[in-house]
């Protein structure tokens, strides 16, 4: 064993009664040669003082990247989701109700690799801890990060984490903009909500993999600094009650949106159904929003992208609820870029943009 540490070490957590509180977890760190997980995760339950004991689960998030000439092409005539999923008549309705047409300022955590936050269709729409002062290497806000600005980075052990949560593979930047990019600004396209704040949480590697134990910390930061909407654009198999624990906390001040992966399978094994598939957590957990993706052809109207987990038994316990637009949505990369990206990690977040106008409403 090389470490062990509170997964969460924030403020104090209140939760229902009967339920696990997730200030109540460790993570343990092994060092390369501990032998197997399994074992050892077996071995912890057999101890009573242990409540239960799992191994850390992995997540991941994909889509498919077009070749770099296509970036930086005029974007908002080729944003067809904006349209297609009615964007447009929900901002004439909301402005014809007295309500800012972009959503109001709520705040949308997104937990994935992390955001760009110097990008210029990005900047002015990150979220702010203003209980942190820039730059002075203080941790003011006594939350264990050292200034957390825009958010956080959560990957790894406590000593690798840190208040900076810089985007260095691009799935972040992406999905962000998707959400909140700004509009009126004459570059780029536009986001969904493009008035709401971008809390980033940086749980991803470079590589696309997340631990669930890295999912729960950025889950409980989301909480504590008060976010309105969690985008968690991966998946994996495997329940986890780590993860589970952090989000049925959330559920409780959040709405929370999923994607429900890639792989062209259903989301439970069933020969009845013709169904031959897995779920993907976190999208198939019942407080969770799991959202498939539809294609761009007009033709089909909307047919499943050949791409999409999909559902396979309406309203059973591991349910993807929505399907929205993830065929080659155009939004922003790190480093002033911009590309269309494919993939349920994109119909995630037009979901999530769409629950920040319903939730100004």
């Amino acid at each position: 064993v090389k470490s062990v540490e509170p997964i969460f070490s924030g403020q104090p957590v209140t939760v229902a009664p009967g339920r696990r509180n997730p200030a109540n977890w460790y993570e343990i760190s092994l060092s390369a040669n501990a032998g197997k997980v399994k074992q050892l995760v077996s071995a912890l339950n057999s101890f009573d003082e242990v409540g239960v004991a799992e191994p850390a689960y992995e997540r991941s998030f994909r889509a498919t990247a077009p070749p770099s000439a296509n970036i930086n092409d005029p974007l908002v005539a080729d944003q067809w989701h904006l349209d297609t999923a009615k964007i447009k008549q929900a901002w004439q309705y909301l402005e014809s109700q007295g309500l800012p047409a972009g959503g109001d300022a709520l705040t949308i955590a997104i937990i994935d690799s992390g955001v760009d936050y110097t990008h210029p269709d990005l900047q002015s729409n990150m979220w702010k801890n203003q209980q942190e002062i820039v730059g002075n290497g203080i941790d003011d806000d006594n939350n264990g990060y050292v200034d957390d600005i825009y958010g956080v980075s959560v990957l790894g052990e406590s000593y690798s984490h840190s208040g900076d949560p810089m985007d260095d593979h691009g799935h972040g930047t992406h999905i962000a903009g998707i959400i909140a990019a700004s509009g009126a600004n004459d570059i780029g396209g536009v986001g969904i909500a493009y008035n709401a704040k971008i809390m980033a949480v940086k749980a991803g590697q470079y590589s696309g993999i997340l631990t669930s134990a890295d999912i729960a910390e950025g889950l409980l930061y989301a909480v504590d600094n008060g976010a309105d909407i969690i985008n968690m654009s991966f998946g994996g198999g495997g329940k986890s009650l780590v993860e589970e624990d952090a989000l049925v906390l959330a559920f409780s001040q959040a709405v929370l949106v999923a994607s429900a992966g890639n792989d062209g399978k259903a989301n439970l094994y069933n020969r009845d159904l013709g169904c031959r598939g897995t779920p993907m957590y976190p999208a198939a957990y019942p407080w969770v929003v799991g959202v498939m993706s539809r294609d761009e052809n007009p033709s089909t109207g909307g047919a499943l992208s050949g791409f999409s987990n999909w559902d396979c038994k309406a309203e059973d316990s591991v349910e993807y609820e929505l399907m929205a637009p993830g065929n080659g949505i155009w939004a922003p990369l790190p480093n002033e870029g911009y590309a269309a990206w494919s993939g349920t990690s994109m119909a995630a977040p037009v979901a999530a943009g769409i629950a920040a106008l319903v939730r100004t409403k």
